[in-house]
């Protein structure tokens, strides 16, 4: 398992900005902008590496972080995961899940009816 980049600088943020909304919810006069980081800055993505639509879940007071790996149509043959207790701190699991270790797994291909439309 290998531990990835810690996102520290986003806690502060996210805490930033709730207190400046609790502050502008206490006082309606007072207007509070929200912190401007850049996307390097600001720690995200979370993670190195080209990933797409993750799923979440908790388990056992553990995030966990299921994305799709970004890659050619063939290369996509497992999942990575990564996992922390308090959001900040990421640990990644490689190929958690391989399309060799799914019986019903294929590259699929086009068919010769689907080619040409009929």
């Amino acid at each position: 398992m290998t531990t990835v980049r810690a996102t520290g600088l986003v806690a502060k943020s996210c805490a930033s900005v709730l207190a400046g909304g609790l502050i502008a919810m206490l006082s309606p006069s007072a207007a509070v902008a929200a912190p401007e980081y850049s996307t390097s800055e600001a720690g995200n993505p979370f993670v190195d590496g080209w990933y797409a639509d993750p799923d979440t879940a908790r388990y056992d007071g553990r995030y966990w972080v299921f994305p799709t790996t970004s890659k050619s149509y063939a290369e996509q043959t497992y999942l990575d995961a990564f996992s922390s207790t308090d959001l900040v701190h990421w640990t990644k699991h490689s190929e958690v899940l391989k399309t060799a270790d799914v019986s019903w797994a294929k590259y699929d291909t086009p068919t010769s009816s689907s080619s040409t439309g009929t």
